[in-house]
């Protein structure tokens, strides 16, 4: 329901508005930029305080039924692995305006969710800085990848908040997508890679390394 309201509002408030308006475009306080660890990611372009708005996913909505993995994921633009989830089977990507999708992963993140498709400053972050967020704060699905974030609190394994510890949930209150809060889902333990994966084939910054291109294009 909450899709197809934002959805609606998007198509139709300019129909219901004066011939001279317009919608006021939102310039968020971050920039892509390559990354020689990650192949590219968001950056802060000025100083930035605890609960700012830096990023949106403000883009299409995608459902799924039994695995996240039957989203589209070929080049350019790598659906599967740059949505959000909010909520049990959905996903949404964010525009070239809202950049959310180019934001890394991080164990020790600088960036939480709120209101499902906002990311917010959990700490002041400096011009400069390299936004990242936890992807555990809003996945629960099969998805996973191998961690190279090289904090001292890597987790390795990211999965989804199943695997989420409970030090780290509470590290992160305020900061998890709503939708895990209500499904009220337990820690199951630390994250195993699937029997099945090919993990050579999961480690990012794969899909990242494209991103530069495609943005340039």
């Amino acid at each position: 329901m909450l899709e197809k309201i934002l959805l609606f509002i998007s198509k139709n408030l300019i129909s219901f508005a004066p011939a001279n308006f317009s919608l006021p475009m939102i310039i968020f306080p971050i920039e892509y930029r390559p990354s020689s660890d990650f192949g590219g990611g968001l950056f802060a372009t000025r100083a930035l305080q605890p609960g700012q708005l830096v990023a949106s996913f403000d883009g299409e909505f995608w459902e799924w039924a039994d695995s996240v993995e039957q989203l589209p994921n070929e080049f350019p633009d790598y659906i599967r692995d740059h949505t959000i989830q909010y909520a049990p089977g959905k996903s949404r990507d964010s525009t070239a305006q809202g950049l959310a999708r180019y934001a890394n992963h991080s164990c020790e993140p600088n960036c939480g969710i709120v209101n499902l498709f906002e990311v917010v400053a959990m700490r002041p972050i400096a011009a400069g800085e390299q936004i990242t967020w936890d992807y555990a704060m809003s996945e629960n699905n099969d998805w996973f990848m191998l961690c190279r974030c090289g904090t001292p609190k890597c987790r390795r394994i990211i999965t989804g908040y199943r695997n989420l510890p409970p030090e780290t949930r509470q590290a992160y209150a305020g900061y998890v997508s709503q939708w895990l809060l209500d499904a009220d889902i337990p820690y199951e333990g630390p994250a195993q890679l699937p029997a099945w994966s090919d993990a050579s084939l999961k480690i990012y910054p794969e899909p990242r390394q494209q991103m530069s291109a495609h943005l340039a294009s």
